[in-house]
């Protein structure tokens, strides 16, 4: 009877997940972008209160310009199309969750076997 809602909201749930699991990926893979990407590099020593802030070397930033385009840049631009495409999915997931929520199950409740059925459960 209620197989249409449970498709759909299984659907939902697992592409909420994904979604949530991707979005974590990208925020590291960005963050370690913007670390690259940077002209300062900033030391830690054993925590925020005693580190240190240093220019880079202009080999430094040529290295890390080179390592950001070659291997950083290509993931960051994959997980954007991966999310936006999970996005419309999910979109379009929950329009389909609040259409099925609205429809009746498939089922007559006022057929007397199913009325018994439902009494012999109880």
């Amino acid at each position: 009877g209620f197989l249409f809602q449970k498709i759909t909201s299984s659907n939902l749930g697992s592409l909420s997940a994904l979604l949530l699991f991707l979005i974590r990926i990208y925020s590291g893979w960005t963050y370690v972008g913007s670390r690259l990407k940077s002209d300062y590099i900033a030391y830690e020593e054993t925590g925020w209160y005693d580190g240190t802030v240093e220019k880079k070397s202009p080999q430094g930033q040529i290295r890390d310009a080179m390592i950001y385009r070659e291997d950083v840049e290509p993931v960051v631009s994959k997980l954007k199309t991966m999310l936006l495409t999970l996005s419309v999915g999910w979109v379009l997931s929950c329009g389909a969750f609040a259409y099925a929520s609205n429809q009746k199950p498939i089922f007559n409740e006022y057929n007397p076997e199913l009325l018994n059925e439902l009494v012999k459960d109880d």
